[in-house]
């Protein structure tokens, strides 16, 4: 078990200088911290996600978290249900 297992850790999306978007611990600075995930859409996606509004981006950037966060949850609940290995072994 790791130290992170005891505590909550937070967790922000964020529009990086670079015109990027990452996912950081919160409170982090970009210029201290490197992100723990950065997402760059390229110039032709871009042109798919313009909205009047502009926060197509990082809407779909913070689905694009979810579903792999979602995904990490469920392999790592699918590896506490397998058996765990056992040696039959005899020496």
């Amino acid at each position: 078990m790791s130290e992170l297992d005891d505590e909550q850790v937070l967790y922000e999306i964020v529009q990086l200088a670079e015109g990027e978007i990452g996912l950081c611990r919160a409170g982090d600075d970009e210029r201290e911290h490197e992100p723990l995930l950065r997402i760059r859409f390229s110039e032709e996606s871009q042109y798919f996600l313009e909205s009047p509004t502009g926060d197509a981006p990082m809407l779909v950037a913070k689905a694009m978290i979810e579903a792999g966060l979602e995904a990490v949850q469920e392999m790592q609940l699918a590896a506490d249900k397998e058996p765990q290995a056992t040696s039959h072994l005899l020496h």
